[in-house]
């Protein structure tokens, strides 16, 4: 079986991780979140990541918490959570700091957009189950798919129709 690679996606990059976090960038925004499989050394240190970030999420739980501002240009208040886009291979992102650590899309499901993008026939029927907001759908979408988007949370299904 051939092994596919992410291809360089000018909107995302991890820039580091370990420590259980990650260090990315979205379009032009940087942030700190936490995750359990980033358990190993990283390269930049603490002082770098903080330095580099705009906000940091802080874990009440595993699977809440809240989003710290680590720059005084880039304010956060419950009022007014900050709302960007970011896009990939044509297709618009919404993103937006959520109280469970998520943006809005998650990057590592690259490998299986280029698989829809490159296997997908055009104008086939597309089923995306647990599709939260929606990238794969947008992917298929693009390709002239009859797309079937679902997710169980409202919430998650108004913000993949916004993608779309």
């Amino acid at each position: 079986m051939k092994r596919t690679y992410s291809q360089h996606w000018k909107d995302y990059e991890l820039i580091d991780a370990g420590n259980n976090n990650k260090l990315e960038r979205w379009g032009n925004i940087i942030t700190i979140r936490p995750d359990r499989n980033a358990y190993f050394t990283p390269v930049l240190s603490e002082k770098e990541w903080q330095q580099k970030a705009q906000y940091q999420f802080i874990e009440k739980t595993t699977n809440t918490g809240f989003w710290k501002s680590l720059k005084k240009n880039f304010p956060i208040s419950e009022a007014q959570i900050p709302n960007w886009q970011i896009e990939y291979q044509k297709c618009i992102f919404n993103l937006k700091l959520t109280k469970f650590k998520h943006l809005g899309i998650f990057p590592e499901q690259q490998n299986n957009w280029e698989f829809i993008k490159n296997r997908l026939p055009s104008e086939s029927k597309f089923l995306n189950l647990f599709a939260y907001t929606g990238g794969a759908s947008l992917i298929a979408n693009s390709k002239g798919g009859d797309v079937y988007h679902c997710d169980s949370v409202k919430q998650v299904i108004s913000w993949a129709k916004q993608n779309m």
